[in-house]
């Protein structure tokens, strides 16, 4: 494929890599169990992270994904047990499941201002309690940990650090799918007079 495709990483004992510019994908399994890997850099054409990639990269620290990146795939980061960070561009439309599970250092994630709810719905996982979530997007708008549409209307994504009772705000007609699945530290939710539908 001309070099398109990166589909094993030879080297096992550096701590930094720098993947080509050209390469447009990092192949399933590519840099699973590189145990030597602490920092990487992507080059400006990569679109895609396969399956497993980076599976048991245990001392990489950080991940920024370049613009026009589009696709985790999943458990791409399984097991990399010191990432603490990464940064999405506006074009990311999809992470797989399980794509940062037992990420245990997992601090924060920074998203750009077209963020989607899809793509905050697939990062957080019981071990990522403090995602970054912009105050203010272009079409949502964040309120202690739960993500709104910009109009306040819909309800899409309540973080997993809520706990307790919650107490949807008056004016909400609308709460998407899955908006507070798995959030086991909630105790109870209660709805507005306002609300019309709840899911698809």
């Amino acid at each position: 494929d001309g070099g398109k495709t990166l589909t094993r990483n030879l080297d096992q004992t550096s701590a930094e890599r720098v993947v080509p510019e050209g390469v447009e994908k990092i192949a399933v399994r590519a840099f699973s169990h590189c145990m030597s890997l602490k920092t990487l850099k992507l080059p400006s054409t990569l679109k895609e992270i396969g399956t497993y990639a980076f599976d048991a990269c245990e001392y990489l620290e950080a991940l920024e994904l370049p613009d026009g990146f589009e696709t985790i795939g999943e458990r791409a980061f399984f097991n990399c047990h010191r990432l603490r960070s990464v940064s999405f561009p506006a074009t990311i439309r999809k992470i797989g499941s399980e794509a940062f599970a037992y990420c245990v250092s997992f601090a924060s994630a920074t998203y750009p201002e077209s963020v989607q709810p899809k793509i905050l719905k697939a990062l957080p996982h019981k071990e990522i309690s403090r995602t970054v979530i912009p105050s203010k997007t272009r079409d949502f708008r964040s309120v202690d940990g739960v993500i709104f549409s910009a109009d306040g209307k819909t309800l899409e994504f309540c973080s997993e650090e809520k706990s307790g009772a919650y107490s949807v705000p008056n004016g909400v007609e609308i709460i998407a799918e899955k908006a507070f699945a798995e959030r086991q530290a909630l105790t109870s939710v209660a709805f507005p007079t306002s609300l019309r539908q709840i899911g698809p």
